[in-house]
């Protein structure tokens, strides 16, 4: 399960194939790299929108093996390279504690994810 929390929200239908895509994509990178939980990468095409002028990257954090959550964002001077896994980490908690709508989203979705755990 991948979950996605861009800036304005989930994305559009019109979204809805590049993110599936991307989830299939994150899934294989996190199963040959078991030793990281986060990992920053650039959007692919049409998985989210940004401003102009911005280029789209996505930090992602795997809760667990098959849980995945994604946050999208816009940066003006992209790095080039893999982010190590501490610069991830950081990066993810940061817009969890900063942003209101991305930490109440955050919250949601560990909730909802610990009730379908416990229904199983």
């Amino acid at each position: 399960m991948t979950l996605h929390i861009a800036p304005n929200g989930l994305p559009p239908a019109a979204q809805r194939d590049a993110a599936s895509e991307a989830a299939e994509a994150d899934r294989r990178w996190f199963l040959a790299h078991p030793e990281r939980r986060h990992r920053i990468r650039r959007a692919l095409p049409g998985e989210t929108q940004t401003d102009p002028g911005l280029t789209a990257f996505v930090v992602i954090r795997q809760e667990r093996t098959g849980f995945r959550v994604r946050i999208a964002f816009g940066v003006k001077h992209p790095p080039e390279g893999e982010a190590p896994e501490e610069a991830a980490r950081m990066i993810f908690d940061r817009f969890v504690a900063t942003d209101a709508d991305t930490r109440r989203g955050y919250g949601a979705i560990l909730s909802i994810a610990k009730q379908a755990e416990a229904r199983t």
